[in-house]
């Protein structure tokens, strides 16, 4: 096409010098009377130019308007390629076959348009999607380098600008990562775990790399689990079975030694009284074991419901005292100021029994246990204080884990192990806090904070 269009420029060019040349020989010619006899060999020559240059002439001019329109067509095809669908291909004044490539021009613009749009709206959502899971996801193409990342993954690797386009190993700097994305790319899946630092706490995650045959610009995904909370459930349930199994031991181990002792036979009417004290005392502790655990699954459950009503609290703790005054040497001492709140009494009486129990089993057998009640700017405050050998410092936060105990050896003691736990849910399902402070060799000392505006 440009050989042709050249070829008619030259052609034109030409005619158009020729009628120049014709019009300046004309007036040459009308000036000069010596040329007379020669005007008519003159004029059949102008003649023979005019019919060759005019045409010539008029095709250029056409020609060049066609090569404009073609010229503003190639345009508008080049802007679609680049994305640029926003304005319409005119169609006004052109030839009749450029008119039709422009209308199939403005039907690719509009179709190119739509599908543009539709694939914004889709990867749209696909970010949006990716952005709220939970895991991280990391794709990378075969020269390593990041195609797709989510926000979950830039929060694991705590990078704040866009990570693609970058190296892998410039954002993630793990050798287990890049081994397992060298094997990807080679075929083969990979699983393993590894621990992060995110926001000053560390997680472990879990992370599965597999290779990806039908994208062509991706060609490995590595998928960030974050197991902290599994790994921490299964630790409690280790632990839960573990402390079970310790606590049940004791009475179980009585229990078939005074079933061994019954069924050697020839024990005396005080021994076999004795036998079945322990017995009873046995089982009454296993029975006390399973009421705990069923009613500190239903407290985690949110299976409990508090009947809340207006109570005085030094009222109700001289009435729990006095149920252990009876049973205790030392007693329970209750001190301290006339405080309303709004909360259920039975299982405030219930909190402060597993205190004042907890409080008399491991004081010092000689002196009183000491109970203030005090009002602050927005709490009824209850301090239950002891004098027993304390508390060991690293051991104040895990007093209120189920089966824990400061020292094993205490595991005589009776008991089922789970009275501070359910006390703390106890006062949280109040809106309260329960801590305890404590030095070794003077006593310990549990402060619990109800709000005094709780509502029912």
């Amino acid at each position: 096409m440009r050989s042709t269009a050249s070829i008619l420029k030259f052609y034109s060019f030409v005619g158009l010098l020729a009628i120049i040349f014709t019009i300046g020989l004309a007036l040459f010619l009308t000036h000069d009377a010596g040329l007379a006899p020669r005007r008519g060999v003159v004029a059949a020559i102008f003649v023979v130019l005019d019919l060759f240059a005019l045409p010539c002439s008029i095709l250029f001019f056409i020609w060049q308007r066609r090569l404009r329109q073609i010229g503003r067509l190639a345009d508008s095809a080049r802007a679609i390629i680049g994305r640029e669908t926003e304005s319409e291909i005119l169609q006004d004044g052109l030839f009749t076959e450029l008119a039709d490539l422009a209308r199939m021009l403005e039907e690719w613009r509009r179709r190119t348009r739509q599908l543009h749009e539709r694939y914004d709206q889709n990867r749209a959502l696909t970010v949006e999607i990716l952005d709220s899971i939970g895991e991280g996801l990391l794709a990378v193409g075969r020269d390593r380098k990041i195609v797709l990342a989510n926000r979950r993954l830039a929060e694991l690797v705590d990078v704040r600008s866009s990570l693609l386009g970058k190296p892998l190993l410039e954002v993630v700097r793990s050798a287990q990562l890049a081994t397992a994305v060298d094997r990807a790319l080679e075929g083969s899946t990979s699983t393993y775990r590894d621990t992060v630092d995110v926001g000053g706490r560390r997680r472990s995650i879990e992370v599965r790399v597999f290779p990806v045959q039908k994208l062509s610009e991706a060609a490995a995904v590595a998928l960030f689990i974050d197991i902290t909370l599994i790994e921490r459930l299964e630790s409690i349930r280790r632990d839960f079975i573990s402390d079970f199994s310790h606590e049940v031991r004791t009475p179980m181990a009585g229990l078939r030694s005074a079933i061994e002792t019954f069924e050697m036979g020839g024990l005396s009417a005080a021994e076999e009284a004795q036998l079945r004290s322990i017995v009873t005392r046995q089982l009454d502790r296993l029975e006390r074991l399973v009421r705990d655990l069923s009613e500190l699954n239903a407290i985690e459950a949110g299976d409990l419901v508090l009947r809340p009503e207006r109570i005085e609290l030094r009222e109700v703790l001289v009435h729990v005292a006095q149920e252990f005054g009876a049973k205790t040497a030392p007693g329970v001492r209750v001190e301290g100021d006339e405080v309303e709140v709004v909360a259920d009494r039975v299982r405030v009486e219930q909190i402060f029994a597993n205190l004042i129990d907890n409080a008399l089993k491991y004081g010092d057998g000689s002196s009183s246990v000491v109970v203030e009640v005090c009002r602050s700017e927005d709490d009824a405050v209850i301090r239950v204080t002891d004098r027993g050998p304390g508390i060991p410092e690293r051991d104040l936060e895990r007093i209120f884990n189920r089966f824990y105990r400061v020292d094993r050896s205490r595991s005589q003691v009776p008991g089922s192990g789970l009275g501070l736990a359910i006390t703390k849910h106890l006062v949280q399902l109040h809106r309260g806090t329960i801590k305890a402070k404590s030095s070794l060799g003077e006593g310990s000392t549990f402060e619990v904070r109800i709000p005094l505006d709780r509502a029912a």
